[in-house]
């Protein structure tokens, strides 16, 4: 990953799929009439592309680090669209592999030079939209065929000007929007699907605006999906926006960035099936009814984020965020600081036994500490005897074999993996 690139994950493929999304539905708003040919593709030509009459190419950058607002820091990927879409190709035979070519620009514009888009999350203070201060090379072109956008499509407001571009949509041809944030966050985890499969897979997904047009218009939502889509967005945004946050501080913080970096990467991978099994072992005092409480980003910004970038250690399996030390399982979760699970202890308890996995010792929360022998006392109703009932070595051997968690706060916790 580039050192000045803070987006591996996030917008790898949610932020970037949001970006293509919301620059169909434009184009789509700015047309009369679809053609059937018209469509959008996905990691084809670059980022993606817009198939009208024409065709335009867009390299998204959501560069974080300081200095991302100057012109400099987006130079070479400036120069390399230019050169790749502007001016003509040559692929000559590699004198050390015949078998491949080696592609270079040459000084001859194409004869239909194709229009390349860099679009940057943040506003370039000094940019040039006549570039020179580049080679003559690139200063000398037709413009028409290149442009830059940035500070238009970004992190924090990508939502927003996604649900501008729907409302738009509707408002043009006469039909009645119900609900914004379901047609949203349905053609959100389409796109975002498509994008991660492409990442899985390495097939390439072309999505004409007919269908598009279908997502906005008869969404066929499956509820599970919708829900967990936005179970995904709250934990892998929070995280991106905590990477963000960390990419402008000093370089004390790089190790912090690092650590972050590498879990978004690994979360990026994760299917369905493995990032359902993430969320529930994150979330064992939750019942799962898809509700929008299911997790949130302050628990996640709490507790998740601030024990991958505190604790030394590497998480024993990314998939489930566990940390394994002197033989004892450490389960991040979202339990957090809510005052009425202080005063029904006994109900988390009982709740956490009901949904818990039997490796874990301790779960990590916000501020909570309860020992094993606590646990263990707390929960023998829901074993269905009493202690006059069996032995007390009995007892000890069931509490152990079913009830072995604890809750330890996340100071402790990464005082403990630390030393």
């Amino acid at each position: 990953m580039s050192q000045t690139d803070a987006t591996p994950s996030w917008s790898g493929y949610i932020f970037q799929g949001e970006v293509a999304l919301c620059k169909a539905i434009e184009v789509i708003n700015s047309l009369d009439n679809i053609n059937q040919k018209y469509c959008l593709k996905l990691e084809q030509d670059e980022d993606f592309s817009i198939k009208t009459d024409n065709l335009e190419v867009f390299q998204v950058k959501a560069y974080l680090k300081k200095g991302c607002d100057k012109m400099n820091s987006y130079k070479n990927v400036i120069e390399e669209l230019i050169s790749k879409y502007y001016y003509s190709l040559s692929k000559p035979k590699n004198p050390y592999d015949k078998r491949s070519n080696i592609p270079s620009s040459r000084i001859e514009k194409r004869k239909r030079p194709i229009k390349a888009y860099l679009i940057t999350h943040s506003n370039i203070s000094d940019y040039d939209n006549t570039l020179q201060e580049y080679n003559k090379r690139f200063s000398s072109i037709d413009f028409n065929y290149f442009d830059t956008i940035h500070g238009q499509y970004r992190l924090d407001n990508i939502e927003e000007k996604l649900g501008n571009a729907i409302t738009q949509y509707f408002a043009k041809n006469n039909l009645q929007l119900t609900n914004l944030n379901n047609v949203r966050n349905y053609c959100s985890q389409k796109i975002s699907s498509y994008i991660k499969k492409r990442h899985q897979t390495k097939e390439l997904y072309s999505i004409t605006f007919t269908k598009i047009i279908e997502w906005l218009t008869k969404p066929d939502i499956e509820y599970n999906d919708f829900a967990w889509h936005q179970i995904e967005s709250i934990l892998t945004k929070t995280l991106s926006e905590d990477l963000q946050a960390l990419a402008l501080e000093e370089e004390e913080k790089n190790l912090e960035y690092e650590k972050l970096d590498k879990c978004l990467l690994h979360l990026e991978k994760l299917d369905r099936e493995n990032l359902q099994n993430l969320i529930t072992r994150l979330t064992p005092h939750k019942k799962f009814n898809f509700g929008y409480d299911v997790i949130d980003s302050s628990s996640v910004r709490k507790i998740v984020s601030k024990s991958i970038r505190k604790i030394l250690l590497d998480p024993n399996e990314y998939e489930n965020l566990t940390y394994l030390k002197d033989k004892e399982l450490y389960q991040i979760s979202t339990i957090g600081d809510n005052p009425e699970i202080k005063t029904q202890k006994q109900l988390l308890l009982e709740k956490i036994n009901s949904n818990t996995c039997s490796d874990i010792d301790f779960y990590i929360t916000e501020h909570m500490n309860v020992s094993k022998e606590e646990v263990s006392s707390r929960t023998q109703n829901i074993l269905g005897y009493e202690p006059s009932e069996i032995n007390e070595e009995e007892i000890d051997t069931k509490l152990d074999d079913t009830n072995s968690f604890g809750l330890i706060d996340v100071e402790q916790t990464i005082e403990i993996l630390n030393k």
